[in-house]
């Protein structure tokens, strides 16, 4: 019985060391990274991002194309849980992650046809823009890659 003790609190040790160590290393490297360089798959020239004392970045870029893409991956880097909020807000799926207390929020939403409205607008934008858009969710896409 005494064998038996030792092994199941050397466990439970084990399991609340392992909570205390995971947790904070996980929250220190899940952070925004401010310095240094970081290489993005798809851009053309170089592009600079000063993040002032404020920590509001400043975004330098030769093309728009490279500007928009920066923006999508600094935007993704700061704000991604609220990007995904927004989102499943306009599509209707709330829900899925708060319960069924937001089931008629969802179901208005959907009502309203909040998605198929962006969907039908996108179709009315210049290429110019739907290029600028399309910039801006690779930028997204490759901060969700580099995770």
């Amino acid at each position: 019985m005494k064998s038996f003790l030792k092994k199941f609190s050397l466990i439970i040790l084990l399991v609340i060391l392992g909570f205390l160590l995971f947790f904070p290393a996980y929250f220190y490297f899940s952070k925004p990274r401010y310095r240094g360089k970081i290489s993005i798959p798809g851009l053309n020239e170089e592009v600079e991002v000063i993040t002032d004392t404020w920590g509001v970045p400043h975004v330098y870029a030769e093309t728009e194309k490279d500007l928009f893409m920066a923006c999508g991956f600094i935007h993704a880097n700061e704000r991604m849980w609220q990007m995904d909020l927004s989102r499943r807000t306009g599509h209707g799926r709330l829900s899925e992650l708060f319960g069924e207390a937001l089931l008629e929020r969802d179901k208005f939403a959907r009502v309203v046809g909040l998605k198929e409205a962006a969907l039908r607008d996108y179709e009315l934008l210049s290429s110019e823009v739907k290029d600028m858009l399309t910039a801006y969710c690779q930028g997204v896409n490759a901060w969700l890659d580099s995770r």
